[in-house]
C-alpha cells in the first residue's frame, strides 16, 4: 500500500487488517506506515544534519588552511584565510554550544529535549 513501509523497521510499521470475513475475523493483514514513523524520520534527518555539520566544519578548516598556505604573503588573501578559519571554528563552537544548551535544559528541568517522541494514543 505504501512505498516506504517495507523499508522501515517493523516496530514503526504495524499490521492492519484489510479484509475481514462475515464474522469479523481478519483474513488479510497489510503493513502500513503510521504517525509513529515520523519519530524515525526525524531521528534520521537529525543524524544526517549533525554529520553534515561536522563535515562542513572540517572542509572549511581545510579550505582556510589551504588559502593561508597559498596566500604568498598577500595581506588580503591572508586575512581572507584567517576569517575562513575563524568562522569554521566559530561554527564548531556553535554546534557544541547548542548541544550543551540542550543538555543544560535536560539536567535542570528533567525534560530530555534531545529525544523526539510522539506519544501514542
Amino acid at each position: 500500500m505504501t512505498v516506504f513501509a517495507a523499508e522501515w523497521p517493523e516496530k514503526y510499521v504495524p499490521e492492519v487488517c484489510v479484509k475481514k470475513d462475515e464474522l469479523g475475523e481478519c483474513l488479510e493483514w497489510e503493513r502500513v506506515a503510521n504517525i509513529q514513523g515520523i519519530e524515525h524520520i526525524f531521528k534520521i534527518i537529525l543524524n544526517y544534519a549533525a554529520r553534515f555539520a561536522g563535515i562542513a566544519v572540517f572542509m572549511m578548516l581545510i579550505a582556510g588552511g589551504f588559502k593561508y598556505l597559498t596566500a604568498g604573503g598577500n595581506p588580503e588573501k591572508t586575512e581572507s584565510a584567517r576569517k575562513t578559519i575563524t568562522f569554521a571554528i566559530a561554527g564548531l563552537a556553535l554546534i557544541i554550544l547548542s548541544w550543551f544548551i540542550l543538555q543544560f535544559i535536560r539536567v535542570f528541568t528533567g525534560v530530555d529535549v534531545t529525544i523526539f517522541k510522539i506519544i501514542p494514543e
